[in-house]
């Protein structure tokens, strides 16, 4: 890996808030979220992904909504009966 440097940058508290919005509904760091901008903008590839990481932020996701999707159901089934 490339070794890192941190810097500091002022933005729109709007901004900053859809970015912190958007890293957690796709469980990115807004390190990752801001590089990966940074290169789309640039037109250097992105470092493909880790399968692994793949499936646990798909799981992470997932899991909500097969809680909500049971909540439905128990509702769903609560209103027929």
């Amino acid at each position: 890996m490339a070794k890192r440097t941190q810097i500091s940058l002022r933005i729109d508290s709007n901004l900053l808030g859809a970015i912190r919005a958007k890293c957690a509904a796709e469980n990115l760091t807004q390190t990752e979220f801001i590089t990966n901008a940074i290169k789309a903008a640039l037109d250097i590839p992105l470092a493909p992904t880790n399968v692994a990481e793949i499936d646990t932020r798909i799981s992470t996701q997932i899991e909500p909504i097969r809680e909500e999707l049971a909540r439905l159901r128990a509702a769903l089934g609560e209103l027929v009966a």
